[in-house]
């Protein structure tokens, strides 16, 4: 995305109804390295930026829990280049471990 732009944000197939948590970092982590709740974490916590926000997924049953979340990226020339990770934790009690987790996301501004 590009400063300026509206950018959707799109979490799809999780259970619907349900509590979630997308973290962000300015940091990924290598598969495997650490887990939450037993699911692969792939946002680093001790990046420079970390934030966990929660969520209330839409919907109800397996896979009904989809949201698109949008932004418009603040028209700032200094954000290319910029490179922030994303990644999406939810309540799910038929998951192994009672969670289920999105895959990474690396999103890079542009101009």
């Amino acid at each position: 995305p590009c400063p300026g732009q509206v950018i959707g944000l799109e979490i799809l197939d999780f259970l619907g109804g349900t509590q979630a948590l997308m973290f962000v970092s300015s940091h990924a982590l290598p598969s495997g390295l650490m887990a939450f709740k037993g699911a692969p974490l792939l946002v680093d916590p001790s990046g420079v930026l970390f934030l966990g926000i929660p969520l209330l997924l839409p919907g109800s049953g397996t896979g009904e829990g989809d949201l698109t979340l949008q932004f418009q990226i603040p028209d700032l020339p200094g954000l290319a280049g910029l490179e922030l990770f994303h990644q999406v934790f939810a309540l799910d009690p038929s998951a192994a471990g009672g969670i289920s987790a999105s895959n990474g996301l690396k999103e890079t501004f542009g101009l």
